[in-house]
């Protein structure tokens, strides 16, 4: 398991992490993002992300969570946005996979979508993460 832990709240202050491996976190206010780093270890590769929550649920809270991956692009481009979800509570469970065409640096950011209060949700969210040969 690995555990954010403050500062990581810029890209350049990512929590690193080697995969597999289950990141778990919070939120702790409506302008927190967590930000991890993971390193591919060769060419083709495949990033495969479970998304679950233990969520707070106070009442009119919608509880979502934006998990956005950066990195290279195939075929040569740096630093762009590769997948960007905005999930819910009711997504427990929700899979799905990022491509890591290049071996590099790779880095999620996980935040409350557009700011917006209503859906912050300051309970625990967690990220299954592991590595996969590209299809």
């Amino acid at each position: 398991i690995v555990r954010e832990s403050e500062y990581n709240d810029l890209n350049s202050s990512a929590t690193v992490f080697t995969a597999p491996a289950r990141i778990v976190g919070n939120l702790s206010s409506l302008m927190d993002e967590d930000w991890f780093e993971l390193s591919t270890d060769r060419n083709n590769r495949m990033i495969d992300v479970t998304f679950s929550s233990l969520p707070n649920n106070s009442p009119g809270n919608l509880g979502r969570w934006q998990v956005e991956w950066y990195g290279k692009q195939c075929p040569d481009k740096e630093g762009v946005t590769l997948s960007r979800r905005n999930l819910a509570i009711n997504d427990e469970g929700f899979t799905y996979s990022v491509p890591a065409c290049e071996q590099g640096v790779y880095r999620v950011a996980i935040r409350v979508p557009q700011s917006y209060s209503y859906f912050y949700d300051s309970g625990e969210y967690s990220l299954q993460i592991s590595l996969s040969e590209w299809p």
